[in-house]
């Protein structure tokens, strides 16, 4: 079954790296999930609302114990059948609340809202509809059940009104949402800046990948899963669930005794006409990270640019057919792509790369070329498109748009032997039959030309260094996620104009062990 294997993939992964995995649903699986859990245990709406209202009711009683008065915050979708039970339990409880609601329930065309709105009613406690004029209580916890999971876009101007009157940002007291802080996407981690900043986010089932994101962690303060075992006796083996990690991202120290061949021989392929920037970053964000031996196959034509700045990376000539053969023999891992176009020379050396069956990273512009060497590509390909590259690998013209992400990987995977990174917003990390990864790091600062080159030049260390081609897939996560995680860190110091270079002096590895 599924489940087993991803409880076998925890512990293969824990033991050799140390990092802490996570499942996590998308709104899509929560939806189908919950169907396929209120079918099974014959639970009706208000069951499933009662159960889920009791899991946040109890943590908040546990965690909060001296509060005394509540307030509780609903809009008008399914999340805020949560908030009206959570403040019923707390009424009958004993606490004071105030609730505040977007409307008039009373009348709704929902029979499980009216339902809902009729038990507050019966256990004395009275819903008041909000209007710009409405004067709010003193309280000692805020309970944000406003918008919920299906959230999408902006904010409108109600929604922002009630939130900076009700949930404000600089509130003295705590602010619990929900499953997600009203204003954050839950799918793709948008964030409309004007939403709730809570101190605790009660997220039902699963972590969603929002959470995870830039924006999200700064949103949701602290993320606590409630009844997260719920569904997995509903989960099936089509069913891919993402999953991330958190790592320390360590590296074994070095013996006195060690030579640069033990720390990775990695050639670089790009940068034939113009861009020698591109094959020159990727190369030294390996460097930076500690590769042993780096060699650059380029055209002649951009070895002075390249030896200028970096004179210790060794250049061969791709015209050079005796030399290159003998590089990409001694190598281990090969990156291929950076600065280039779709050409014959490009063509020409893509064979050869794909034709020595060692781990390569296809980058830039030999994606746009894969329909030529299909037959050559094994499973030790990774494959880095962003959006307009992805869409060019699976024959469409238009680019992958966020809301299509987990369907176009899925589609990549099952064409392209080997591991596929998605880059953008909330990357994503795939392979045939594997779980699909999600990288929740890095920050729109980002968003500038050299950063896929950056860090073409990073995953080729980690597998340079870690060459299992069972764990390729997580290596590859781990990878991505530490791109993400020092783009965020240079980012703090830098602002926005943040350049790839910025970020090399921060690719440090903690070692680990003794020398």
């Amino acid at each position: 079954m599924f489940w087993n294997r991803l409880k076998s993939l925890h512990s293969i992964g824990a033991s050799l790296t140390g990092i802490t995995f996570m499942t996590i649903l998308t709104t899509t699986h929560i939806r189908g999930l919950e169907n396929r859990l209120k079918r099974h245990r014959a639970y009706t709406d208000i069951d499933l609302v009662s159960r889920v209202s009791q899991a946040c009711f109890q943590w908040l009683t546990t965690n909060y114990p001296d509060t005394r008065a509540w307030r509780v915050v609903c809009g008008q979708g399914f999340n805020a059948c949560d908030g009206l039970q959570i403040a019923c339990y707390a009424t009958l409880s004993g606490l004071s609340v105030e609730l505040v609601v977007m409307t008039d329930w009373s009348k709704h065309e929902n029979p499980v809202m009216r339902q809902l709105w009729q038990q507050c009613l019966d256990v004395g406690l009275k819903p008041n509809v909000y209007h710009t004029d409405y004067q709010h209580s003193s309280c000692d916890l805020i309970i944000d059940a406003l918008l919920g999971i299906g959230f999408q876009g902006r904010l409108t101007q109600p929604y922002v009104v009630m939130i900076q009157q009700l949930l404000p940002a600089d509130s003295t007291c705590p602010i619990t949402a929900i499953d997600v802080p009203s204003g954050l996407e839950a799918d793709t981690g948008a964030y409309d800046q004007l939403g709730v900043k809570a101190t605790d986010t009660l997220t039902i089932f699963s972590k969603k990948p929002g959470l995870l994101g830039y924006y999200g962690r700064q949103a949701a303060g602290d993320v606590h899963v409630l009844l997260a075992n719920e569904l997995e006796p509903f989960l099936t083996d089509e069913e891919q669930p993402l999953q991330y990690h958190s790592a320390p991202f360590f590296s074994q120290a070095r013996s006195m005794t060690s030579h640069k061949n033990l720390f990775g021989r990695i050639v670089f392929i790009g940068s034939f006409y113009g861009y020698p920037g591109a094959i020159s970053l990727a190369a030294k964000a390996a460097a930076r990270m500690g590769c042993g031996s780096i060699q650059i196959i380029t055209h002649q034509g951009s070895n002075a640019a390249i030896l200028r700045a970096y004179p210790s990376f060794i250049l061969t000539d791709i015209m050079d057919q005796e030399r290159v053969l003998s590089a990409l023999d001694d190598c281990d891992t090969i990156v291929i792509g950076p600065g280039l176009e779709p050409c014959d020379m490009t063509l020409m050396a893509l064979k050869l790369v794909l034709k020595t069956h060692k781990c390569c990273i296809i980058d830039a512009g030999c994606l746009r070329m894969l329909g030529a060497v299909e037959s050559l590509l094994h499973s030790r390909c990774i494959y880095t498109p962003h959006p307009g590259e992805a869409a060019a690998m699976l024959g469409t013209s238009d680019s992958i748009k966020v809301v299509h992400r987990l369907n176009a990987m899925s589609k990549l995977t099952e064409r392209y032997p080997g591991v596929c990174v998605l880059k953008g917003c909330m990357t994503l990390i795939g392979q045939s039959n594997q779980q699909t990864w999600l990288s929740p790091y890095g920050h729109h600062a980002m968003s500038v030309a050299g950063m896929g080159d950056l860090l073409t030049g990073i995953i080729a260390m980690f597998v340079s260094h870690n060459r299992d081609v069972g764990q390729l897939i997580s290596w590859v996560s781990e990878a991505v996620s530490y791109h993400g995680v020092v783009g965020e860190n240079a980012m703090k110091q830098h602002g926005i104009g943040l350049m790839p270079e910025d970020m090399l002096n921060h690719l440090i590895l903690k070692q680990v062990g003794s020398s």
